[in-house]
């Protein structure tokens, strides 16, 4: 707590049984970032990676700072990665070794993968040692080291702490900037200021939202003596230090506005897309505060409940010392500027965009907790005993860590359906038009999390929910199947066509969930995968059309897989069918992204004398380069 001296307040020194209590939270901290860092080291975990690694890429093999990609372009994001991908390509130049082999002709190694997380793990850190600091000079140091223990297990900020984007460092920039103007509104001076100025277009410079920094430093200013000259002229100074801070860091600035444009217009349609309006905005942060992958539904209202209370507390108390009001309208000005300039830009309302407050309503919480906690013990003076004391700090843990604890184990280890169905993509090679039957199983799995695509999207794997629907003609056809044992009876419909099983069961730190059967049954490929010539059904501009090859077998069976662009905002929900010769079949989606998606059928036999493929959709659709067909084709297992 804060202590007075003859009526002025004083800093209250950390003793020494806090450092290390602060210090053993950021390893921690540092460690379970790490461990979620360091898990799957390629491109298809996190699909937001890909667009930061073309920076990399320029500046490694290229040796130029001109952004290949207009997301996140700034040299302060890119730089430092960059310079240890490099150090790990150069190794490879030299030993020959593959482990350090970061950069190849069609992508990326391992180590970039590492490295550039391992990154962002450390601003994940730093932002955890950041938020005691923030929370000893508001509050107390007992509030920062709660806000800092929770930070440190909050799922989503040990996502944002392990893969390549710039949100855990925005975090922490946003917190050092925001201390370093503690600092200079404690003892206003041109050096503190400076450093206040710096801090503030790192933030900038990491991402623009970082720009609302700048507002608590305004409004400590004014807070303090909005009269005195000296303190307005060192903001005016702050502001153009700041701005010429920001210009030397990002030598491409001139180029932003176009790309933040672009990127607003994006948001634009998303948001009317789904019908997100800008008065929702608030109530979202609320939400996101509230979600389990943040601080929770009791720890989450608790923050914003103290939230509020703080500034009823600053609007009616008096006699306190005009730098603790300062400090304390400072931080109450950050979250409820940021919320209201956001929803002033856009509707569009992006999780990761609000990770920046999450430290301040880690530290209201933490400032409620404490005093909840003082409290208690002003009433109840037994409370004071220190073996209580380490006995609540002890509960606290246990009800603060668990949540991350639980959440990087899901998000690192693999569950038995994800170990079931790579058995099942090794075993068909390659797993391309394939069809495999899975029962529905409910298994948690972290959000925000890519998964390997089953055949890279070009296969489809059908949920069953009651394998007593499913006809015995569809057992024989598909590829493969995974269900929990003893689901099928084994005299039953699917137990003449088994030729392996592997079966998959929980265990720790290598598999999770429900024990699992994998059964394959796999098609024999005929040739290679052919993609189709496509030619416009004349006089029809909304048909396509394409001929099957005259060497079919009459025992063969086909798939068809049809790939479509699309634009943003088209659906696929018109798509449904195409027609092979009299035959209406149905077409299933197999995989979707923001450019595209693509379609397949199950195993037909072609009727016979039919040759024609028709396929009709929007105009739009059919574009060339956005469409197109693959055939594969089977014959029956033999044995």
């Amino acid at each position: 707590m804060q202590g007075m001296v003859r009526g002025v307040q004083v800093r209250q020194p950390v003793t020494r049984s806090v450092w290390p209590l602060v210090l053993v939270i950021v390893l921690a901290g540092l460690g379970i970032r790490v461990w979620y860092a360091a898990e799957a080291l390629r491109v298809d975990r996190f699909v937001d990676e890909k667009y930061s690694l073309l920076n990399i890429r320029a500046i490694v093999t290229e040796g130029t700072l001109v952004p290949a990609s207009s997301y996140y372009p700034s040299p302060f994001f890119n730089v430092p990665p960059a310079a240890l991908v490099a150090g790990s390509q150069a190794l490879y130049g030299r030993t020959g070794n593959p482990v350090f082999e970061a950069v190849k002709a069609d992508g990326f190694g391992p180590p970039t993968y590492l490295l550039t997380r391992l990154v962002q793990s450390f601003y994940g850190a730093l932002a955890l040692w950041l938020t005691f600091l923030v929370g000893r000079e508001v509050f107390s140091r007992q509030v920062g080291v709660v806000a800092a223990l929770a930070l440190a297990f909050m799922p989503w900020h040990i996502h944002a702490s392990g893969y390549f984007k710039p949100d855990a460092q925005l975090v922490a920039m946003v917190l050092l900037a925001f201390y370093l103007s503690l600092r200079a509104i404690e003892t206003p001076s041109w050096r503190r200021y400076l450093l206040a100025a710096l801090g503030i277009a790192l933030a900038m410079s990491t991402k623009m939202t970082g720009a609302v920094v700048a507002v608590p430093l305004v409004v400590g200013t004014l807070a303090s003596d909005w009269r005195d000259r000296k303190r307005l002229g060192l903001l005016m100074f702050a502001g153009l230090a700041s701005a010429a801070f920001f210009v030397l860091l990002n030598p491409y600035w001139r180029f932003y506005p176009t790309w933040l444009a672009g990127l607003e217009r994006d948001y634009a349609m998303r948001a009317a897309r789904l019908g997100m309006t800008r008065w929702q905005i608030p109530g979202r942060v609320g939400e996101l505060v509230t979600d389990p992958y943040t601080l929770g539904p009791w720890l989450g209202v608790l923050g914003l409940v103290a939230l509020g209370l703080l500034v009823v507390g600053q609007m009616i108390a008096g006699g306190r010392p005009q730098r603790e009001r300062s400090w304390r309208w400072m931080f109450l000005s950050l979250p409820v500027v940021y919320t209201a300039a956001y929803a002033w830009k856009t509707a569009y309302f992006k999780d990761n965009n609000f990770l920046p407050l999450m430290p301040f309503f880690c530290l209201a919480t933490g400032w409620a907790l404490i005093e909840l906690w003082q409290g208690a013990k002003a009433v109840w003076p037994a409370l004071k005993s220190r073996w209580v004391e380490i006995a609540v700090g002890s509960a606290l843990c246990l009800v603060l860590m668990p949540p991350g604890l639980t959440y990087t184990y899901r998000a690192t280890t693999p569950t038995t359906l994800d170990r079931a169905l790579a058995f099942l993509a090794r075993g068909m090679r390659p797993p391309r038009g394939r069809v495999v039957l899975v029962e529905d199983i409910p298994v948690q799995t972290p959000v925000w999390e890519g998964r390997r695509r089953f055949g890279r999207g070009r296969s489809r794997i059908e949920l069953i929910d009651n394998w007593e629907t499913v006809r015995r003609e569809d057992f024989e056809l598909a590829d493969g199947m995974v269900l929990r044992p003893g689901s099928l009876d084994p005299a039953g419909s699917a137990q003449p066509w088994r030729n392996e099983e592997r079966r998959f069961s929980s265990t720790w730190f290598r598999s999770r969930g429900p024990t699992l059967v994998a059964v394959l049954h796999d098609w024999q490929r005929v040739g290679r995968s052919q993609v189709l010539p496509i030619r416009r059904c004349r006089p029809h501009k909304r048909c396509r059309s394409a001929e099957l090859p005259t060497t079919l077998g009459g025992e063969e069976r086909i798939t068809l897989v049809v790939s479509l662009g699309f634009a943003r905002g088209e659906s696929v929900a018109d798509v449904t069918s195409l027609r092979l010769g009299s035959l209406d079949v149905p077409l299933h989606l197999a995989s979707r992204t923001e450019r595209g998606a693509i379609f397949i059928t199950g195993k037909v036999t072609p009727p016979r004398g039919a040759t024609a493929i028709v396929f009709e959709a929007r105009r739009e659709l059919l574009r060339p380069g956005r469409f197109a067909i693959e055939l594969h084709r089977w014959r029956r297992p033999t044995g």
